[in-house]
């Protein structure tokens, strides 16, 4: 599977990255995302190829237009939107018949190019469900308890009764 992502129309979605933003500490934003979706991608049985696309640069006088952190592909847009990234790399993943793509965005016109390319897509609201649901830490068993036995439920009788 591969993962295409809106990165800033998902950042919103976690509350501690949305107040980074707010702050104007967009790096530790990104990073924060990254991080998530990095964590994410190791709890699925098939780890999928992430690519992330951000409107802007990276942090103010960065150059960089492209990296790969954590396994995950980021892209910038500098002076493009994140948006039109995206619909040119869809537009480029079709030409080269490369299928399994599923994107992750909450824009209307990212949705309706998705859906009119054939790619699977799902809204950010939906995915962070999703990534949260994945990565929580419930653990489900199926263990019994192990047995008491009578001489030790005897001996908190006996503890009980006495207070």
């Amino acid at each position: 599977m591969i993962l295409v992502i809106d990165g800033f129309n998902l950042i919103y979605k976690f509350t501690d990255l949305e107040e980074y933003i707010h702050n104007r500490e967009l790096e530790k934003a990104i990073t924060g995302l990254i991080e998530y979706l990095s964590y994410f991608a190791n709890q699925l049985k098939k780890k999928p190829v992430i690519y992330v696309f951000f409107d802007g640069k990276k942090q103010k006088g960065d150059d960089t237009y492209q990296e790969n952190v954590k396994g995950i592909h980021c892209f910038y847009g500098h002076d493009i939107s994140a948006d039109s990234l995206i619909m040119e790399f869809l537009k480029a993943k079709k030409a080269n018949n490369v299928s399994g793509i599923k994107v992750i965005s909450s824009d209307k016109k990212i949705q309706q190019f998705a859906k009119s390319h054939r790619y699977d897509y799902q809204s950010s609201e939906e995915f962070y469900i999703w990534l949260k649901e994945t990565t929580s830490k419930k653990t489900l068993t199926n263990e019994k308890p192990d047995k008491i036995t009578k001489k030790e439920v005897d001996y908190w009788l006996k503890v009980f009764k006495e207070r």
